[in-house]
């Protein structure tokens, strides 16, 4: 079965740190979670309390090392995309891979669309029980 702790690890090496770049439309983000879309996100209140306590140099540093903000953030990508689409229950870890980078990074409507597109079925963008069947029965 998948293992999301792994592709956690993954994901939080290629999305980095604490940014806030105003040419970004995704504007203020942490470990690529945007306040813009997911301004009730808990982590955010922790994000602020260490950013007026520390100097912006360090802040990457200090937010790394906050064991609540990172389980936040754990809770957060969990939730939201791996186990939105049952990710758990796969068999193949690269398939696994696969759902949940594109999912993070290009939404899990598309992600389930390109699946479908890929498994030869209807793209709904829904992750129903076909689409589900037809990913269990894909090799490792």
């Amino acid at each position: 079965m998948a293992r999301f702790n792994e592709e956690f690890d993954k994901l939080m090496k290629a999305e980095g740190g604490y940014v806030n770049d105003p040419n970004d439309a995704g504007g203020e983000t942490y470990a690529g979670v945007s306040r813009k879309n997911h301004p009730k996100w808990s982590g955010w209140k922790i994000i602020d309390e260490i950013k007026s306590k520390t100097d912006k140099k360090d802040l990457n540093k200090v937010l790394k090392q906050n064991v609540k903000l990172n389980k936040l953030l754990q809770e957060f990508y969990k939730f939201n995309f791996w186990d939105f689409m049952d990710l758990d229950e796969l068999p193949s870890q690269k398939i696994a891979h696969q759902l949940f980078d594109t999912a993070v990074n290009c939404g899990r409507i598309n992600a389930i669309k390109f699946a479908q597109r890929t498994l030869g079925i209807t793209p709904t963008g829904r992750f129903d029980s076909l689409t589900k069947e037809k990913l269990m029965s894909c090799e490792k």
